[in-house]
């Protein structure tokens, strides 16, 4: 049961309850501001409590790739630094949630811990789509328009959507990150109905906007405010050599070391998926697998950006480096 994995987030199914209690919890304190002490305290308690009833075992033996990459590269070079780490196991596998000990001191976090010096604008703002697009507009910058419903409203959200706000559309969990249970270039109401029950699946609250064609997706780090490093994601795709059709040219990327399935998390990036997209995009050249496509001719083999799809990573950073 633990073990069935999601297809739309790769993350075991039972994790769903813990991400509507996340959505759930924010939504009920969303202005809370607890000081770094009181927090401290807190997670101590809940920790604590969720041991003793056996909900979690903090365990020391975890291995890299039964965590996050980010947490993972993150602990790994503290560890080299004499920092010791205990992880939180629950009936799906690892969670998020980590415990560093420092010089007898220990720091409770999840997934990466926020530096001392945070503002009031911490992770749970950024990770509020509402919240972020809100504070967006407040500030002049252009946003998607669209609004958050709760599962609750559903059929709010279909007149919304097929109605007043009018397709093509998108949408996304309120809460979440990597594009789980999203989706992207909604043209029909029955298309706009599966795609608010794929994103109640994963979050009781959910956003429909208007989708924006012809657009990329970038992500950027920030370190400190001092570096800089910016990706842009590219669909699943394959580049021409003049010799080789697309379906061998697929399979020579998917044995690419670096990619693996959407649910290992120590890969950064994921085999390209053949589905019912792949053919529909390959028809509209009038191509299937066994077509030559021409040297250096790319053939986009999704239409969404989704790493889980097989998408790319391409550095966009200024200079191609990071950049104070």
């Amino acid at each position: 049961m633990f073990k069935k994995y999601c297809k739309d987030c790769g993350l075991p199914a039972i994790c769903h309850i813990q991400t509507w209690l996340d959505e759930i919890t924010g939504a009920l304190t969303p202005q809370l501001r607890l000081s770094r002490k009181f927090e401290s305290f807190f997670d101590t308690l809940l920790e604590k409590t969720f041991s003793s009833v056996g909900l979690i075992k903090m365990r020391d033996d975890f291995l890299p790739s039964e965590i996050q990459m980010r947490s993972a590269c993150f602990i790994d070079a503290a560890r080299k630094r004499g920092v010791k780490f205990l992880a939180a196991k629950g009936p799906a596998g690892y969670t998020n949630h980590f415990c560093a000990e420092i010089n007898s001191r220990k720091i409770r976090f999840e997934s990466l811990p926020v530096a001392g010096h945070i503002g009031k604008y911490d992770t749970s703002f950024v990770d509020c789509k509402e919240r972020t697009k809100n504070h967006l507009q407040k500030g002049g910058f252009p946003i998607a328009e669209g609004k958050s419903f709760w599962f609750w409203k559903k059929d709010w959200a279909l007149e919304y959507g097929s109605g007043e706000l009018g397709f093509p559309l998108v949408v996304k969990p309120r809460g979440g990150s990597v594009a789980r249970h999203v989706t992207t270039n909604i043209r029909s109401k029955e298309e706009l109905r599966k795609a608010v029950d794929k994103a109640i699946a994963y979050s009781p609250a959910f956003v429909v906007e208007r989708f924006m064609e012809n657009s990329f997706v970038c992500r950027a780090t920030i370190v400190d405010f001092d570096f800089v490093a910016v990706v842009q994601q590219v669909p699943a795709n394959i580049v021409g050599d003049g010799r080789s059709t697309i379906q061998e040219l697929a399979k020579r990327k998917n044995s690419d070391t670096r990619r693996g399935e959407p649910n290992k998390k120590e890969f950064a990036l994921c085999k390209i998926v053949i589905d019912e997209t792949t053919m529909k995009l390959l028809a509209e050249k009038n191509y299937d697998m066994r077509t030559v496509p021409k040297k250096n001719e790319t053939v986009y083999l999704q239409k969404n950006s989704f790493l889980k799809l097989g998408g790319d990573l391409i550095e966009i950073t200024e200079g191609g480096q990071l950049r104070p």
